[in-house]
């Protein structure tokens, strides 16, 4: 599927994790999606916070709470093509190795090839494992 001049090359899991850094409330839905654009990075990220707010999502800017529950959360984790670092946009994500709700689902859709962003993934896990951090369950096949 194209749309936006972005297709859609492999999807993950859906994944369930508890709310991160400590709050209570409702479970958050995670999936990661690995895609091919010709977009520049800026006009990705531009693109998706649109469609967050499509969705229901007030302006990131806006947000009185990092962490707080949102309709719809969309980020650029990784990519092998290029790195960004902006006060908008950090490629790789700066908590990517971090967080298993990340993770997991990138797992999921990594391209096999890409050996050294596997291991780098698969370490991190054993990390988070042994510090008894991972938080996230499965509970959808691909989308």
């Amino acid at each position: 599927m194209d749309c936006y001049g972005i297709r859609i090359e492999k999807t993950s899991a859906v994944y369930e994790s508890d709310p991160f850094g400590g709050k209570t409330g409702m479970a958050f839905l995670n999936a990661c999606v690995r895609v091919r654009t010709e977009l520049k990075p800026l006009q990705l990220i531009f693109l998706l916070k649109r469609i967050e707010r499509l969705n229901g999502r007030a302006d990131f800017y806006l947000e009185k709470e990092r962490f707080s529950s949102r309709t719809l959360d969309i980020d650029i984790l990784y990519s092998k093509d290029f790195e960004v670092d902006t006060e908008f946009l950090k490629i790789p994500h700066s908590s990517l190795f971090e967080r298993d709700f990340f993770l997991i689902p990138l797992l999921d859709v990594v391209d096999a090839k890409d050996t050294e962003l596997k291991s780098r993934i698969e370490h991190a896990l054993l990390s988070l494992e042994k510090e008894k951090s991972l938080i996230i369950r499965k509970v959808r096949n691909a989308l």
